[in-house]
């Protein structure tokens, strides 16, 4: 094989290797109710494996929307689950920061019936309660301090920007 053919070849080859790197995301915090466990083997087990499964397929169209609910099984056994992405966030980081967060809650909250976990660009969230019908629903509490404090040459600038933010924010409520 001649020198040319060789290197087309070797640069064809390795052209065909698929990316695999994932956008590792910025992790938050998570909160479990360890109150409610469901033991490993059952069929609240069964069914949170297969909603959870679900998010780990290479191309779930709902990434590209940045917000899923879906739920499985029948009563007492019934898994919900809601996840939500940053809108400015594309499909691959939402898939990423998704699988990620599927791995992280199950580290986090082996066996709790109710998890959510936050990362800067998505939270992922799963539970043995309709969330949505639920007007009394509190999953948890958790408080983010920010670790970049305002210094003293940025703190006007700091509270013009965070004095837009709000004004804006009640500006779109109204």
């Amino acid at each position: 094989m001649s020198g040319y053919g060789f290197l087309f070849l070797f640069t064809f080859l390795t052209n065909l290797r698929p990316s695999v790197q994932q956008h590792r995301p910025t992790y938050v915090g998570y909160v479990c109710q360890p109150e409610k466990t469901y033991l490993k083997n059952s069929t609240y087990s069964s069914n949170l494996e297969t909603l959870l499964s679900s998010l780990s397929s290479s191309y779930n169209q709902s990434f590209s929307y940045g917000f899923q609910r879906l739920k499985e099984g029948q009563n007492p056994d019934m898994v919900f689950r809601l996840f939500l992405c940053r809108a400015y966030v594309s499909f691959e980081i939402c898939r990423d920061c998704i699988s990620f967060a599927v791995k992280d809650t199950l580290n986090h909250c082996p066996n709790e019936k109710e998890a959510l976990i936050y990362y800067d660009e998505c939270m992922l969230l799963y539970t043995d309660r309709n969330i949505l019908l639920d007007p009394v629903t509190k999953i948890g509490e958790l408080m983010v301090v920010n670790q970049q404090n305002a210094t003293a040459n940025n703190t006007v600038r700091f509270s013009k920007v965070v004095l837009s933010l709000m004004n804006e924010a009640a500006d779109e409520a109204t």
